[in-house]
């Protein structure tokens, strides 16, 4: 198993519904956030999932959001809709020379770097990492 963090940047104006729902479909919400400039909801679940399991999030999330984009954070890089679009290298965060501007802003920034603590955390739990760093 490769363990991701999964996240959603949610398109839907319903957020409360599309909230439940994909609670049931991916379990708790830990992190909730509004992306800047456009203010679209992102949201990232407690329960850390398989790598190989993207795909089918993504069909998922299409049925209960559409227009709404899966994403996943790794030790070292966070993908959204099968694009890198920043890594963390040497304690900092790098942004690619084709950043999108959603995800270059302070908030995103400080989500995505949130979402990382809890996720090294989590491996931490389960043994998969070891430093504290």
């Amino acid at each position: 198993m490769k363990p991701v963090k999964l996240f959603v940047i949610l398109e839907d104006a319903d957020v409360q519904h599309a909230e439940r729902l994909l609670e049931s479909n991916f379990g708790p919400i830990d992190q909730r956030n509004s992306l800047i400039p456009n203010g679209r909801k992102i949201l990232s679940f407690d329960r850390l999932i398989d790598l190989e399991t993207i795909p089918e999030c993504s069909r998922r999330l299409a049925a209960i959001a559409a227009g709404s984009h899966a994403g996943f954070l790794q030790n070292h890089r966070v993908v959204v809709a099968n694009k890198e679009v920043l890594q963390f290298k040497n304690g900092k965060i790098e942004l690619p020379p084709d950043a999108v501007l959603e995800f270059t802003g302070q908030t995103a920034l400080n989500f995505f770097s949130e979402i990382r603590g809890i996720y090294r955390k989590q491996l931490r739990t389960m043994c998969l990492l070891r430093s504290a760093q």
